[in-house]
């Protein structure tokens, strides 16, 4: 460590062999301080003594509520007289049973009183080939409509006969029909499809569909409810009217021509479940009517699938 002159140092001991630093003593000053005398405050004037209020007059008295009379007792209620005890209500008779729906006369030339069946002879405008159809229609069985419609269409295809029994054998084997309860929707096609016949099936056709259909050579099944093609009109009410049995697609048909009638335009059906059912001719409107139960149910089939012809 060096020191330098003028550092505020008054000596350096080394008599040790080292070096010690002292610093000064520094004496202090008289510290001085100026003698100033304040100002006096000029004097404050005091403040007015407030006025007393004026006396408040006293609230009047306030007069007594008068005294409430008590309410009157309530007289009781005289006794009320028993009822007279009622007569029993005599017994009703049972409703008569109601009788059954007729059965298609198998010897009415139509289920329909006012239309024949289709006559060949007829010059009506046509589409669809209804003459050859009729020619292959016969009586179902039991509840085998489903696949009676089919075996019509695959005679007509394929030029073959089928056996009806041998069909619903094959139906029953393969999940398609059960008895006593007859063919699902979704197989309305199956036993075409088996034996090679290309189909469509699906919900929400239209009479123009099957108009084309018809015109190009296909072949046409629809789902209908039976009761309003058998008995149209009988109470147009209960058309309609929901939760009713008898309402409902239950039946299946083959379509085998539309015709232009003197009646008007008419659908006409190979219907197995009728007696009369080659070439029965429906009015168009009676035909929708009964085919919408079933949402338009129908089933195309084409001539030229791999068993066709």
């Amino acid at each position: 460590m060096s020191w330098m002159p003028g550092d505020g140092f008054d000596s350096i001991d080394q008599s040790d062999g080292g070096f010690s630093i002292e610093p000064p003593i520094i004496e202090p000053e008289e510290s001085y301080t100026p003698e100033v005398e304040p100002e006096p405050l000029p004097d404050i004037e005091p403040l007015p003594e407030p006025e007393p209020l004026p006396d408040m007059e006293p609230l009047p008295e306030s007069e007594p509520l008068p005294e409430i009379e008590p309410l009157p007792e309530i007289e009781p209620l005289p006794e009320s007289e028993p009822l007279p005890e009622s007569e029993p209500l005599p017994e009703s008779e049972p409703l008569p049973e109601s009788e059954p729906l007729p059965a298609p006369d198998p010897q009415s030339p139509s289920m329909y009183p006012d239309v024949d069946n289709y006559d060949p002879a007829t010059d009506y405008a046509v589409l669809g080939d209804p003459e050859a159809d009729m020619g292959l229609w016969h009586q179902q069985e039991a509840d085998h409509c489903a696949i009676v419609a089919q075996e019509f269409v695959l005679e007509s295809l394929t030029g073959e006969t089928f056996d009806e029994a041998a069909l619903v054998a094959e139906a029953e084997a393969n999940g398609w029909y059960a008895p006593g309860r007859g063919t699902p929707m979704d197989h309305l096609d199956s036993v075409l499809d088996a034996h090679g016949i290309e189909t469509e099936n699906r919900s929400d056709g239209t009479i123009d569909d099957i108009a084309l259909a018809l015109e190009g050579g296909d072949k046409v099944i629809v789902a209908v409810d039976s009761q309003e093609i058998w008995y149209p009109g009988q109470d147009p009410l209960l058309d309609d009217a929901p939760g009713l049995p008898w309402r409902g697609a239950d039946h299946a048909v083959e379509v085998i021509g539309i015709v232009e009638a003197p009646e008007g335009a008419m659908v006409v059906l190979n219907d197995s479940g009728s007696p009369d059912g080659a070439g029965s001719m429906i009015p168009l409107d009676e035909f929708e009517n009964a085919w919408a139960d079933s949402d338009h149910r129908m089933v195309i089939a084409k001539p030229d699938g791999d068993g066709g012809i």
